[in-house]
């Protein structure tokens, strides 16, 4: 797997909105957090250069990127820098002059929108991320149906109810058919009927051979759609068992619960 450096500069890619408009603040770190299925294509370390609206860059800056890149060359297979987009022809122009003999790809990116800004459909979600997993794009329209999106149309993700960006994450969760899914509080925000659409999906995906993990604290629905339950306790797991018919699982969590607190010496036995 190629190792890649991520050197972050700033520009709109990196920007959030303030009060005076939208100014670079989000780390190297941030950005690569927006984009996790690049860990399936490449390893990847960042460096935060610095945060600039690219039309203050300058010479000086320049001269700061080609010397991170020079000095991190023998160790990497390749090179991205984060940018904006007013002055990404100049840097390349004088990068090109600056890192001379170069046989390594160093590429320049940027965007006309912060990372955070949601302005796509469902459908441009996902046609994104069929593109970086190298997956056919017929399985977005697959997916959109799976999750009942499919006639969202053109309403962008950023207009989307609190349920509608759940069924999208987890069609984003879903594209790549993955072996083991885990959703943390699904039903949140979810109407009564969508709850109920959901836990036939979970359990639909479970008979087709994924395994699901579902934290919730939401117990009745965990009832509804488990067959095996986990319990964690003080950080670790402190009761696992498969689900019996009739079993109250509020009065299995509070033992568990109970007796965790008498081992740790914090009620009276």
């Amino acid at each position: 797997m190629k190792h890649i450096l991520m050197i972050a500069t700033g520009g709109t890619i990196a920007s959030k909105a303030t009060a005076d408009g939208l100014t670079p603040q989000l780390t190297s770190e941030e950005l690569l957090a927006e984009v996790p299925e690049l860990e399936q294509l490449c390893r990847i370390d960042t460096v935060q250069l610095m945060n600039r609206d690219s039309t203050n860059i300058n010479s000086r800056d320049w001269l700061q990127m080609a010397a991170c890149v020079r000095a991190h060359y023998d160790a990497y297979d390749g090179f991205v820098l984060t940018h904006g987009t007013d002055t990404m022809a100049y840097t390349a122009a004088a990068l090109s002059y600056l890192i001379q003999n170069n046989a390594k790809p160093v590429v320049i990116t940027g965007s006309q929108k912060s990372i955070f800004n949601q302005d796509t459909d469902a459908r441009e979600n996902l046609r994104v991320r069929t593109t970086l997993l190298g997956l056919p794009e017929s399985r977005v329209d697959e997916v959109l149906a799976a999750v009942g999106l499919a006639d969202t149309g053109k309403k962008r993700a950023g207009r989307f109810s609190m349920g509608m960006r759940q069924r999208l994450g987890l069609a984003l969760a879903l594209i790549a058919r993955p072996r083991l899914l885990v959703l943390d509080e699904p039903t949140n925000g979810l109407d009564p009927i969508g709850i109920e659409e959901l836990r036939d999906q979970i359990r639909g995906f479970a008979a087709a051979g994924t395994t699901v993990i579902v934290s919730s604290h939401i117990l009745s629905e965990v009832q509804q759609m488990a067959d095996t339950i986990g319990i964690i306790y003080g950080g670790r797991l402190a009761y696992e068992d498969a689900l019996r018919s009739g079993q109250d699982l509020e009065e299995l969590f509070m033992s568990v619960c109970r007796e965790g607190r008498r081992a740790r010496g914090e009620v009276a036995a």
